[in-house]
């Protein structure tokens, strides 16, 4: 029994050690409390990239065109920049607002491989009202190429066939 509280150890609106202060806790070294504090710092970063992978979004679509979409909201489309860079896509960003109480400089990268079958010269950019930019390129299937569908059949495994035949018995 823990006279501790972990009921949500890692939940995001708590501490990973809430009351890592108190007399009660077993773990109050200041080696323990130094492992925790660096627990809490983690948990932070891996908070903050999670908010920033969820607003990525990658897909290949049944065309077998590629398409990618991020939140570029607050960026201007002058203040954007996307480049090829062999297979990878470049987006980068740079905002800069100054006035005469406070200065606002916000900058972002990302880098995205691009599928091997894209055709890097039909790559298209696109900003929506939402502030969100989609990049979309087509791939190099042929005209001529279609889809497929490749039936599946159905076979009774040896296993199955012996349990049939005991049952028939």
């Amino acid at each position: 029994m823990s006279l501790t509280p972990f009921d949500d150890l890692f939940g995001y609106n708590r501490r990973i050690l809430p009351y890592r202060s108190s007399w009660m806790n077993p773990y109050n070294s200041p080696a323990d409390r130094l492992m925790f504090s660096a627990l809490n710092d983690s948990l932070g970063q891996i908070q903050q990239l999670e908010r920033q992978l969820g607003q990525l979004e990658s897909s290949i679509d049944d065309k077998g065109d590629f398409s990618f979409r991020c939140n570029v909201q607050g960026y201007r489309p002058e203040e954007l920049k996307v480049d090829l860079q062999g297979d990878q896509l470049v987006i980068q960003g740079e905002h800069q607002h100054n006035d005469g109480r406070q200065s606002v400089h916000r900058t972002f990268k990302r880098m995205v491989a691009l599928p091997e079958d894209v055709l890097k010269e039909t790559v298209q950019c696109n900003i929506d009202e939402r502030g969100r930019l989609e990049v979309r390129a087509h791939s190099k299937s042929l005209p001529g190429q279609q889809r497929k569908n490749i039936p599946i059949g159905f076979r009774k495994t040896d296993d199955q066939q012996q349990i049939d035949g005991e049952q028939q018995k």
